[in-house]
């Protein structure tokens, strides 16, 4: 399972190179249209969604740009579709509402999440094992 869509957007780079036998095969600004106003195209939803439009749901992100691994950035959709990752997004809008600040998720309480996430780690345990897991591996953090 894939959670991060700029990992999505170099896997097709990729796929489609490899498949035509090219390496222009797709753009990083083709890819990047794919995954923004082609992904509204194919759902039937570009009327809605997918571009920045009066009229459109205003969907934004905004990416931490002074970051290590996007250095040196020349403005460039390349150095977005090659070297952005989900955890360099700071701020999103979804419909025009602020979901996102300074990556801190709007009503989202992480740390109970991540306590009742822990809380239930010894339930899953017992699972894996009633399915004739180990359960754990020696070293593992885990227990």
């Amino acid at each position: 399972m894939m959670n991060d869509p700029f990992e999505a957007v170099r896997n097709v780079m990729n796929a489609m190179r490899l498949f035509a036998g090219r390496h222009d095969a797709l753009t990083s600004l083709q890819a990047l249209r794919l995954a923004t106003i082609g992904s509204a195209e194919v759902f039937g939803m570009s009327d809605e969604i997918g571009s920045l439009a009066a009229g459109k749901k205003a969907d934004l992100i905004q990416i931490e740009l002074e970051r290590a691994h996007l250095q040196p950035f020349y403005a460039e959709p390349a150095s977005i579709a090659y070297y952005a990752r989900a955890s360099d997004v700071v701020t999103s809008v979804i419909d025009g509402r602020l979901v996102m600040a300074d990556r801190l998720v709007a009503g989202l309480d992480e740390a109970s999440i991540v306590a009742r996430v822990k809380s239930r780690i010894p339930r899953w345990l017992e699972l894996m094992k009633s399915y004739g897991g180990v359960g754990t591996y020696p070293g593992c953090p885990c227990g």
